[in-house]
């Protein structure tokens, strides 16, 4: 029995490191029986559609997070993609379980009622032992049947994969590998138009737009590291080291890509993101001072007097909608707006990310990717290093930190599925808060001071 699992291992661990067409469609085919009966088992009126849906996600799931099992050694292949199947069985029986949802939209609605964190409870990567031990143990209950003493033991009874590999249809291969294709990491300065999961939705009457899209980016790109971040290297180092100019520049706010290089993870803080409630809220006639900002380190002013509830901007709201109706989009009030303007000849389009919902198909795919994000972070957590920049705060003049617009919907998507920690990047503090914390300090000494700072700060509350 050991060779036969050594050779299981084997052979997944080469489908999912391969990132071949043919890798994929052996680790689909070697998960559709086993999981087809598992949840036929789960869910007695599924039907065959959502049930291959179910496959899909779990097939994409493991190849888009195919790193992590490098990265991991503490569970061999065949435990780690049986995981990654029962925690997305689990959320399937989140969606279908009537009173499980209601329980998680009071929670929403009590925590924007009172403007508190949202109680739900704290849902942790899949594969921290605890967590993988607890999916097991309530999946078996569900099943009905008694779990074996050890995790591994358990997934095995739950998921065994040792079984003859089932031959996939003309039409779930063709949704296999458009997932594969569409669903590959997103990493720190990828252009926006260039997101693979929104190639789908391009219309040939965005091609120029996009182009000039795409030309603007890389030309703002290539102007910022040859001519933009020398100069501002050679400013900060001026403020460094008390140079002539230090006064002026750090009046001025200091060069944020500057700190941001010269601090680097000192600038990171690992907070529960339930906690993040109030958002910066620039009015639309200040996005001057928005794209001054932008680059600055020390914010004057008062902003951080003009905030929101987080759970009421546009991004969590489509969020929790889109999660609450996963089982069928098309009765979520996000497709039917963007329905509506399609109807009345207005379909929404953007040549930023290089997209057209210009059909029904096209506005449910583009609906899909977030649910298929919101499954991915369900399953991994909320990951640092994936989308195309850091989670970013803000510290306002009171020492408490705020959501500004950097990873607003993935903040959205950890509130949302109760996600409890997860890693965020400060890119500004008040210049309050500033003097207050490096007080006669100037260069070096000041960055220290303020970074020996920042692990204690907490969100602000209301």
């Amino acid at each position: 029995m050991s060779t036969q699992y050594a050779e299981l291992d084997g052979q997944l661990r080469r489908c999912l490191n391969a990132a071949t067409d043919e890798g994929a469609i052996t680790l689909c085919a070697l998960l559709i029986k086993p999981l087809s009966a598992i949840a036929a088992h789960c869910f007695p009126a599924i039907t065959s559609a959502q049930t291959q849906h179910i496959v899909l996600d779990v097939s994409w799931l493991a190849l888009k997070n195919a790193q992590r099992l490098n990265n991991q050694t503490d569970w061999h292949p065949r435990h780690w993609l049986a995981l990654i199947a029962v925690r997305r069985l689990q959320t399937e029986w989140e969606a279908r379980d009537p009173d499980a949802l209601a329980h998680w939209q009071a929670c929403l609605q009590e925590a924007i009622e009172h403007q508190r964190p949202i109680n739900l409870d704290a849902r942790r990567p899949v594969h921290e032992p605890d967590t993988a031990h607890l999916d097991c143990l309530a999946l078996c209950q569900r099943l009905g049947i008694a779990p074996a003493a050890e995790t591994t033991d358990c997934l095995e009874q739950l998921l065994p994969l040792d079984h003859p590999v089932s031959v996939l249809d003309d039409a779930l291969t063709s949704r296999l590998l458009a997932g594969v294709a569409a669903y590959r990491p997103v990493r720190h300065g990828d252009a926006p138009m260039d997101d693979p999961a929104f190639t789908q939705l391009s219309a040939p009457s965005l091609r120029w737009a996009v182009r000039r899209a795409r030309w603007q980016y890389v030309w703002r790109e290539r102007l910022k590291s040859t001519l933009g971040t020398p100069l501002e290297t050679g400013l900060f180092a001026q403020w460094l080291n008390a140079g002539p100019l230090a006064g002026r520049l750090e009046a001025d706010g200091l060069p944020r890509r500057s700190v941001e290089n010269h601090l680097g993870s000192s600038l990171d803080i690992t907070l529960d993101p339930r906690a993040l409630t109030r958002s910066v809220a620039f009015a639309k006639e200040a996005r001057a001072q928005r794209r001054r900002l932008a680059n600055r380190f020390i914010w004057d002013g008062d902003w951080d007097r003009r905030t929101k509830d987080l759970r009421t901007i546009p991004q969590f709201t489509r969020i929790a909608d889109i999660w609450a109706h996963r089982l069928d989009l098309r009765a979520s009030s996000t497709f039917m707006n963007y329905h509506h303007q399609l109807d009345e000849g207005r379909p929404f389009r953007s040549s930023h990310k290089g997209i057209a919902l210009d059909s029904s198909d096209k506005i449910l795919a583009f609906l899909d990717v977030y649910r298929f994000y919101l499954e991915d972070m369900a399953c991994f957590g909320l990951d640092a290093e994936q989308g195309k920049d850091t989670i970013g705060v803000a510290v306002n003049r009171d020492g408490a930190l705020v959501k500004i617009n950097k990873g607003l919907h993935r903040t959205a998507m950890a509130q949302v599925l109760g996600i409890d920690q997860a890693r965020v990047r400060v890119r500004a503090v008040h210049r309050q808060w500033w003097s207050h914390v490096v007080q006669t300090e100037h260069g070096h000494d000041a960055l220290q001071r303020m970074s020996t700072e920042l692990p204690a700060l907490e969100p602000w509350m209301t």
